[in-house]
Formats: C-alpha cells, structure tokens, sequence
C-alpha cells in the first residue's frame, strides 16, 4: 500500500528539481553542449580509463548499417549521409579502500586500466550509453552511476563518448555503439583490454542511452539475420553475437511521443511529453536549429517511425537477450511497458520495474533516495544474473508503491494490451504532425 506521506515528499522533490534544475534543459543546445559533454577527473572511489577504439579504415560497418536500415524501413526513410568515425571510451570501475575526495592518480591511462581490471573480480562488464537526449551527457556524467554498478556487480564498466546530434543526426550514434560493441569482442592491436566474450557483456542505459541500447540490440539481430550473421571488422569476416542481456532505465523508445500521458505522469515528471528541443521555451543557437532545419533533433521526420530509430516500432523482440527496464512516474513508461510484453510474448525472460511517483532518471536526479540505490542493486543482480545465471531469471512485471523507509513489490499483473499495429498507426500519425523546428526566440550567442 501506497505511503501518503512518501508520496507527498516524492513530490516536493520532483517540484524542487523542477523550480530549481529543469529550466537548464531549455538553455541554447550549444551552451547545454559545453556544459556536460565534458570529461573531469574521476575523484573518490571511481577509476576511469580513458582510451580510443578506433574505427576500420574501411567502409563496412557502415555498409553493414546502411542495409540494416533500408532492410528494416519502409523505403520512405531519409536519412542523412554518415559515416564511421573513431569511438573515445572510458573504462568506469570502483576503486576501493580510498576517501571520498581523493583526487585522480597522476599516472598512464594504462596504469590506470590495469588497477580498475585488478578491482574486478567478476567476469560482468556493461557496455553502458549514457543519457542526454542524445544531445548532451559524457561518460564522466554518469560516472557515479556506473562506478557504483561496477562495485555492485564486482565488474567494470565501458562508457563510449557517441557523437552528439544535432551536429551527429541518426545513425552516428548507433553506428559509433555497434563499433564500440566489435572492439569490445574483438579488440585490434594496441587495445588496453583482452577480448570481452559476448555473453559476459550486458548493454546498459539510461534516458536516451537507453534507447540507443535497444537501437544496438536491433542492429544486431538484424545483421544476424540478413547479414548471415557476420561484419567485416579490421580486415577480417567477424561474428555479431547477442550480448548476454539489456538494462534500461527510463528508456525512450518512441521519438513521436504517441503515448499519452496520464495526470500522474503531469505530477510527478518533470518532462513534457515532448523533448526540450522541440518546445517554445527552446532558444535558437548556432547548432540548432540545424541546417537545413528538421522535425528532429536526432533524424529527419520521415525516420521518427523506423525502429532503429524508435524501438517501439519493431514488430517482435524474439531472439533477444534477457531484458530489464525500470522507470518512475513518466510519460515514457508505457512505451518500455509495450515493449516489454512483445518480448515476454516471445518467451523473453523480461523485468519491467515501476517506482510510483518518482520522476524520470530519479536515480539520477535523486540519488540518495532509498529508491535510487535500490533500483540499481536490482539492476546489478539481474546483470550479475544475465552472465553468470541466465536461466535463472523470469518474467516479472512489478510496481514499487511510494515508501520512506521499506521497498516492497506488487506483482502489476499482465502488461498492457496494445496490438503493435494499433501502436504503430498512432506513431505514425503523430510523425504526420510534426513541423520542422525553426525556433522561436532571438538566435543565443553561442
């Protein structure tokens, strides 16, 4: 039973984020851009290892994707030429035994990789896509996240710094993850770390690294199925496995926002059921609008329903790792609801977790609720579960009423019912609706 006390400091949590936080995501995409796609020393009990993997010299995990998206779409996509480019990474790990402020050790990146790998004992290593709305966010911006999975789950984790939209459109993300996820397989000469085997990596992500997650995981069944299951990396024919599961939290898997929302998501989420970008209170800058301007800031219009894109819009998920999606009170848990039933239909072992009245990415925003450290120890046991006991786990579909001092579950019943055609006519005329963004306010200095 719900906790009205609970859910009413809940609340005066979510209103003080938004009084005092949520007018930064309506800065001038630029300044939001040189304020959190940075990297700063990793101080306290975070190890990071900064290193680059680097992209093929020639063309084929383009191509690869390329065929990917004309196979998946409908034909009428457009999408703007691409390319592959280098990945910067940073290996996340706990770093044990020092003070909470204790600076970064002045010593080689290599040095610094061997220490994280010398704290590890297990074999769990998350391949981890950090949030932002595909626009801003760095690994040093989640390092508190992912350094606390790495201690809970005994592994490390891996962050790619993906390239950025607008300037970076669809598919530079995805293609910069797929690139990230070979190297991790098969790392080339020179690389710091040995080869990861596919069944000890879980795909990890919140926000929109989330969705770039399931985006990944699309990718990847799709050259397994019409690409004879094979890429060309570094000069050699090479396999494209299935990691060992997916961990999401607050994923947002439909880009044309057809869910409606609910008063309950108006209260307690601090996002409108539009992006930032797209909203009145958006300021023109030198990034974006883009030129020529779009309906996105991540792709073109006519893409917003291609499921590469939106992950909502894929058919089935059958042939997919174990999968986990935990959100709060927001707009976007019915897509991740969606999704998860297709998958259990599909006899996919699927955790869908529900904090009730809890904003977006609350482990985030909110870090010292008793919520926040629970929602990413489950996340480590499911992950910890996924390379080291992956029939052991189970479809469960649970809500977390509000709570001060106790967590307890309800088991939510059956998930939703909502036919993929039903889903997909709606993401559809919603993308008919969308305009091209041109901005509404004088262009920002920066």
């Amino acid at each position: 039973m719900e906790n009205q006390e609970a859910a009413k400091q809940f609340r005066l949590l979510t209103d003080g984020f938004k009084r005092e936080k949520a007018h930064l995501y309506y800065q001038p995409i630029s300044v939001q851009q040189k304020r959190s796609a940075v990297d700063f020393p990793a101080r306290g009990t975070a190890w990071a290892s900064r290193t680059t993997f680097p992209a093929p010299q020639d063309s084929s995990i383009t191509q690869a994707v390329q065929q990917a998206i004309a196979t998946l779409g409908s034909g009428g996509e457009l999408v703007e030429p691409f390319e592959q480019a280098d990945v910067k990474v940073q290996w996340s790990g706990h770093r044990p035994g020092v003070a909470d402020k204790e600076p970064e050790p002045d010593i080689s990146e290599a040095e610094k990789y061997r220490r994280l790998t010398e704290c590890s004992s297990s074999d769990v290593t998350l391949l981890y896509f950090h949030g932002g709305f595909y626009y801003t966010g760095s690994a040093a911006t989640s390092r508190n996240v992912t350094s606390s999975l790495a201690n809970l789950t005994c592994g490390r984790c891996v962050v790619p710094e993906f390239r950025l939209c607008p300037q970076h459109p669809f598919p530079a993300a995805l293609i910069d993850g797929l690139v990230t996820y070979l190297t991790m397989l098969y790392p080339p000469a020179g690389s710091l770390h040995r080869l990861v085997s596919a069944r000890h990596i879980v795909v990890v992500g919140e926000s929109s690294g989330a969705t770039i997650s399931l985006q990944l995981l699309l990718l990847i069944r799709e050259i397994q199925r019409n690409q004879q299951g094979c890429v060309r990396f570094w000069g050699k024919e090479v396999q494209v496995p299935m990691p060992g599961g997916i961990a999401t939290i607050g994923a947002q898997t439909d880009l044309t926002y057809s869910f409606p929302p609910d008063e309950l998501n108006a209260a307690h989420d601090f996002q409108l059921p539009i992006p930032p970008c797209l909203d009145d209170r958006m300021p023109r800058c030198a990034v974006w609008p883009s030129q020529p301007p779009r309906g996105d800031m991540y792709c073109e219009t006519s893409a917003l329903c291609h499921p590469l894109v939106s992950p909502a819009a894929s058919g089935s998920w059958d042939g997919m790792p174990p999968m986990y999606f935990a959100y709060g009170q927001e707009y976007s848990a019915p897509e991740g609801a969606f999704i998860a039933r297709q998958a259990s239909e599909n006899s996919i072992p699927v955790e869908f977790h529900h904090y009730e009245r809890l904003p977006h990415i609350f482990p985030f925003i909110l870090p010292k609720l008793l919520q926040s450290r629970h929602v990413l120890q489950e996340i480590a046991r499911f992950c910890t579960a996924c390379v080291g006991r992956p029939q052991s786990l189970v479809t469960k579909n649970l809500r977390y009423p509000a709570a001060v001092n106790d967590i307890l579950s309800v088991d939510a019943g059956p998930f939703a019912n909502l036919e993929p055609d039903y889903v997909l006519q709606r993401m559809r005329d919603k993308r008919a609706e969308r305009k091209i963004w041109t901005g509404l306010r004088e262009t920002a200095s920066l």
